[in-house]
């Protein structure tokens, strides 16, 4: 059963939308029965903290291949800090392991725990590890301290806080430099930027109410359309974008998530929910693996794009209620076969570790 962009699907979605104004994307897939459905799920939408998602996995296919560890331990440095998360308000200096990145990026969206694991595995190198899973609309070159900087007005040749023009200076640059060496220069030159700078530039970006700035603001994002993003979920799910272990880890991490009030919120009281989201000026998104009390595991994800002025604030609620929505329509057969579900939905109930020892000791968690 498919039903892409059915005129039914189309105005449910629609009704819950109401008067939120934007585009919103939908794509969801029933992992036992085949049963998918979408809306605008081809068309490309700001990531915002949905990030950590790709950037994660780029990261443990690179433990997998022997090139990082999940034991080393990574320096946080004052030019790593971004404003969300808890790692903004430690001390430069503290050691995380990469593991512990790894669990604060995918439970907690800590920004700067993405960036940190970014830089270790390469800023080219997630859209690269994007390209070799055959994800063409996920474009992840953007990191989040440098969101922040260029929102902020803070980028080269930007010295006033500013909405459109900062964003259109970026583009500039990129556009005469090249990205990576626009972003080199705007790492560089800001690296004396402490975290809680931008902590009092966000709280500032949070008040604009500039429609045109939080525009061009979604252009200096990361982006992938919502089909592309339940494929990379449901390759995690099938242990197929990285080694099994690595996926029960990722999705052990995402089961632990804090921020329930989108999909979560809108799930049968004892759905196991792995998901992982993020918000910005005009953007909410939400993408999760869940698995229900028939123990069939689905795939939502929820975005949004272009939310009208003050609008913001419903969307979770909304994005709650689609993803009801979309359970209701998406379900399997009453009665499965657990085999059939596979491996996730027994990682979502703690049935299954997310390390299995022996292959541990020569990924460096032994």
């Amino acid at each position: 059963m498919t039903i892409e962009g059915s005129a039914a699907a189309q105005d449910a979605l629609e009704r819950i939308a109401g008067d939120l104004g934007g585009t919103l994307g939908v794509a969801a897939r029933n992992l036992a029965t085949g049963a998918s459905l979408s809306v605008n799920a081809d068309e490309t939408f700001p990531l915002a903290g949905l990030v950590a998602l790709p950037v994660v996995v780029t990261v443990m296919r690179q433990v997998d291949d022997g090139r990082l560890r999940l034991d080393e331990r990574l320096p946080l440095r004052e030019s790593d800090k971004s404003p969300g998360g808890a790692l903004v308000h430690c001390r430069a200096g503290l050691m995380p392991a990469l593991r512990d990145l790894v669990c604060l990026a995918l439970a907690a969206g800590d920004e700067t725990a993405t960036d940190m694991l970014w830089r270790q595995a390469g800023l080219e190198s997630v859209n690269q590890s994007m390209r070799e899973l055959s994800f063409e609309s996920i474009d992840c070159g953007v990191p989040n301290r440098a969101r922040y900087l260029v929102r902020s007005g803070l980028g080269s040749e930007a010295k006033e806080p500013g909405g459109v023009e900062a964003a259109a200076r970026w583009r500039q640059l990129e556009a005469r430099d090249g990205r990576e060496a626009a972003l080199a220069r705007l790492l560089d030159d800001h690296a004396g930027v402490t975290g809680a700078a931008l902590l009092r530039h966000r709280e500032r970006l949070r008040t604009m109410t500039d429609p045109g700035a939080a525009a061009a603001f979604e252009q200096v994002d990361n982006r992938a359309s919502p089909h592309d993003v339940t494929e990379l979920l449901t390759m995690m799910a099938e242990a197929r974008c990285a080694s099994a272990p690595s996926c029960r880890l990722m999705v052990e991490a995402m089961s632990r998530q804090q921020w329930r009030a989108k999909i979560a919120a809108g799930l049968p009281s004892g759905t196991r929910v792995a998901n992982l989201g993020g918000s910005d000026a005009g953007v909410s998104n939400d993408a999760a693996i869940v698995c229900g009390s028939d123990h069939i595991p689905l795939v939502l994800v929820a975005a949004w794009k272009g939310l009208a002025a003050g609008r913001a604030p419903a969307a979770p609620g909304a994005i709650a209620t689609i993803a009801g929505v979309l359970c209701d329509r998406l379900a399997g057969p009453a009665q499965m076969d657990r085999a059939a579900s596979g491996d996730v939905c027994r990682v979502l109930a703690g049935e299954a570790a997310a390390s299995d020892g022996a292959a541990d000791g020569a990924r460096g968690t032994s």
